[in-house]
């Protein structure tokens, strides 16, 4: 639980460390087995007392509350946005300009998850392109269970210069699997197929299916400390050679609320790229480490 303080900012306590808890506007509480209720409540004695709009009263055990939301007047609380730069320029001898952006977008609901992230940078060294890629997703997760979600639908472009792909879009659902969801970490998993069509700078262009798998872990360190590391894989069934791998991992630093130092490793590969017009063929790996400035609210 968390709780916004003017004297003591964000305070998190675990949820089963309340023993008592007084909402006099009225939420909206989700409970195990997928019940739902509205209206105001009262912690007591490990029991949640839920006062409905129509005076009934409902008992729930401290155990069985999944989660918490607002009502609709309350909109704008259920989004979080993130966005990050980094920039880095060298001149004289040499002649250099490097420029990421990132951004992450997300809406949690009672039921459902929206989440939409982009992930570019672009270089120049003495005037000649060194570093153009860009990849953005958006996401609809439903929640069947306290732990189960189905992913309907989800839809990720990407494009990168220097391996030789001008456009891949790629449209798919899934279900997925969150064991871990507290005040300290994060974790969730997700599997699923889709349809992938890619046009490749040589001019060639093809449409296949694929299995995507994905693995997300959000760390709350101490010390103001974030660790947000991520896995995404999509397994072409109609081209093995073709299949791609993406990971990024990302510490940041609070320096002062809400601005944050990120550190960013990123890593994407793919097995086997397409040779660009002259024939000449692109490394399967690509790195790159970058150190910026984020707001988060």
């Amino acid at each position: 639980m968390s709780f916004d303080s003017d004297e003591f900012d964000e305070v998190q306590f675990d949820w089963e460390d309340v023993l008592e808890l007084r909402l006099a506007r009225p939420r909206i509480f989700r409970c195990t087995h997928n019940r739902i209720y509205s209206g105001t409540g009262e912690l007591r004695e490990e029991v949640m007392r839920i006062h409905q709009p129509d005076g009934e009263v409902v008992e729930i055990p401290h155990g069985e509350i999944v989660s918490i939301t607002y009502t609709e007047e309350l909109e704008l609380r259920r989004w979080s946005v993130k966005i990050g730069a980094n920039l880095a320029a060298r001149s004289g001898n040499t002649d250099q300009q490097d420029f990421g952006a990132n951004a992450l977008i997300t809406r949690n609901a009672t039921f459902t998850r929206w989440e939409s992230r982009y992930n570019g940078a672009y270089g120049k060294l003495d005037g000649e392109s060194t570093t153009n890629n860009h990849r953005a997703a958006t996401m609809i997760d439903l929640m069947i269970s306290n732990h189960f979600f189905v992913r309907v639908p989800s839809f990720e472009f990407y494009s990168d210069e220097f391996q030789n792909i001008d456009e891949r879009y790629t449209g798919g659902l899934g279900i997925g699997y969150e064991p871990i969801d507290n005040t300290f970490a994060e974790f969730r998993i997700s599997t699923g197929m889709a349809a992938q069509r890619t046009e490749n700078s040589g001019g060639a262009g093809s449409t296949d299916a694929a299995v995507l798998a994905s693995a997300d872990l959000a760390l709350d360190l101490p010390r103001d400390l974030d660790l947000d590391l991520r896995y995404a894989l999509q397994l072409l069934v109609t081209d093995i050679d073709r299949t791609a791998h993406s990971t990024s991992a990302v510490l940041s630093f609070e320096v002062w609320d809400p601005i944050d130092l990120d550190v960013g490793f990123y890593w994407d590969r793919i097995e086997k790229p397409e040779p660009d017009s002259d024939g000449d063929t692109p490394k399967s790996d690509d790195l790159r480490m970058t150190v910026g400035l984020s707001v988060e609210f």
